[in-house]
Formats: C-alpha cells, structure tokens, sequence
C-alpha cells in the first residue's frame, strides 16, 4: 500500500511517466497486487542465500518462466538484505506487465484520486521493484526487462558480492544500477526456485479457529502464512582433504539448473535445481 500511495503521490505531481520510470513501474505493480488479490509470501533465509549461489541456465529465455501468478510480493528477511543490499528492504515484488496494460488506481492522495496510468512498453515487460529505507526515508528501485526473447543469463550476470554497501542517500548511477541487477536476480532466482520445487511452497492455512462467547469473539484465528523454502536448510560439506592436516578454504560449490527428460520414452523434459554446496564449514 505505501508503494501504490508514493506512486500515487508522483503521478499527482504531473511528471509523466517517461520521464519517471520508476514511479511508472511501483504504480503497474502495485495495481496489479491490488486488481488480482496476490497473496504474499514469505521467503526463507537460508533459502536466500542458497538461490544466489545458482548459476542461471545457459539456454532458457525469461519467457519461459512460469510465472505462477501475474504478480507477486515477497518478504525477506531482515538480516539477509542488510548483507545483500546494503540497507533494510522489507520486500521485493515481480511482475509480467502486458503490452500496453492500464493501471487503474483506487488510491486517493489528499481526496483526490489519482489518475490511471498506461505504459505503452512494445511488448511484455517483466518488472521488479523493490522499497529501500534509506536514512529513515522511502526509496523505490525497479529493473525493467522484456518479458520475450531475452535470455535469462543476461540478466543475472551481475557478480555478487556480499557485505558491499550501498552507500547513503546519494547514490551514483553505477550504485543504483548495481542495486537494480540485484533485485533482478534475486526476484528472478525466487521464481526459478517456486517453478522448479513446487514443494518449497507452504500455503496459509488455519493455525487455530476464532473462538466465540456469548457471541463475541473472545480470541482471533490465527493463520500461517505463505511461505518458499520454510523448512530449507543449507547444506554443508566439511573440507577435510584425504591425506592432508588442512582444509580447504570454506567456500560455495555453485548450484546449478539442469534438463532432465522423463515421461514416456523420456519425450519430456524438466528442469531441476542441482542445490549448491557450502564446502570447508560445518552447520552449526
């Protein structure tokens, strides 16, 4: 909601949409959070952590991606996007935008509503965005990219390194478009991980009924909430080498996405997630 208001607010000032990209696409995603009911997932850490240590596949354009909904929201762990991004980002969210799609906004700004929107985009647009707190103040980030004939690996070919800040409230175009990649491939490694394990996938359910006395309501009903990769945990590989007194540096062996064929005659063909590796260092 405070994403579909700051983008409200902006529309409201009259800056058109060209000219203020990123409002543009907070204010297409948000309308299509709120027009289609998305629920919200929960994302788990290690889980995180674990997706971007997977090399993206060599041949699967993005267009491929089963998208399980037209647009998500994700929720991240507070710890992991400290690290990640440099500062704390509540959530993430990822959408495919159709051609020419209408953003119609239910939001009032002051009393007054705010207009629709249309991003005439030549084709599909696959868009995340992301809200950053940056020095106690809001501050949005998308990454845009066609949602058709574009090759996954390209667009996660950022290096990631970790514990790299992001810097303060100013930021250089090149810092901004370091943060913009990032939130790319996480986004897209989430949905590669939902679409390749569809297991990962808690959904809400009832913890415990509303209950009633006299007719009120004397306790709430408690819900759990949606959630990718709850119960995932990293796996660890001690590094001792045969013959040696030493360790091998602890580091990450790569994950990976690979074909397998199956069905009749193996005539089909999946892909499946070949999970990295922590090498060097037990779990704790």
């Amino acid at each position: 909601m405070l994403s579909a208001y700051t983008g409200a607010a902006a529309a409201l000032r009259g800056v058109p949409a060209e000219q203020d990209i990123t409002t543009a696409s907070v204010r297409l995603t948000a309308s299509m959070l709120i027009r289609y009911q998305m629920p919200t997932y929960f994302v788990g850490a290690e889980l995180c952590e674990a997706l971007l240590e997977t090399e993206a596949p060599d041949d699967l354009l993005f267009d491929e991606i089963q998208m399980p909904m037209p647009a998500m929201l994700f929720m991240l762990p507070t710890e992991f996007t400290k690290r990640y991004f440099g500062h704390e980002a509540p959530f993430i969210t990822a959408a495919r935008v159709p051609k020419g799609y209408l953003a119609k906004s239910a939001i009032r700004v002051r009393g007054v509503p705010a207009p629709d929107l249309r991003l005439c985009n030549p084709g599909d647009l696959f868009v995340s965005t992301m809200l950053i707190w940056e020095n106690g103040l809001p501050m949005h980030y998308d990454s845009r990219a066609p949602a058709e004939n574009t090759m996954v690996k390209e667009l996660m070919a950022e290096e990631i390194v970790r514990y790299a800040k992001v810097g303060e409230w100013e930021t250089t175009q090149a810092q901004d478009s370091h943060t913009a990649t990032r939130l790319c491939n996480l986004a897209v490694n989430i949905l590669l991980a939902m679409t390749a394990e569809p297991e990962l996938v808690t959904r809400e359910h009832l913890l415990e009924p509303a209950k009633k006395k006299g007719g009120k309501i004397t306790r709430p009903a408690k819900w759990k909430p949606n959630f990718i990769g709850e119960h995932f945990k990293i796996v660890y590989e001690t590094g001792d080498a045969a013959g040696t007194h030493r360790s091998p540096h602890a580091h990450w062996r790569s994950g990976h996405h690979r074909k397998q064929h199956h069905g009749p005659g193996n005539t089909l063909v999946k892909r499946i997630w070949i999970k990295p590796v922590y090498v060097g260092l037990a779990a704790k």
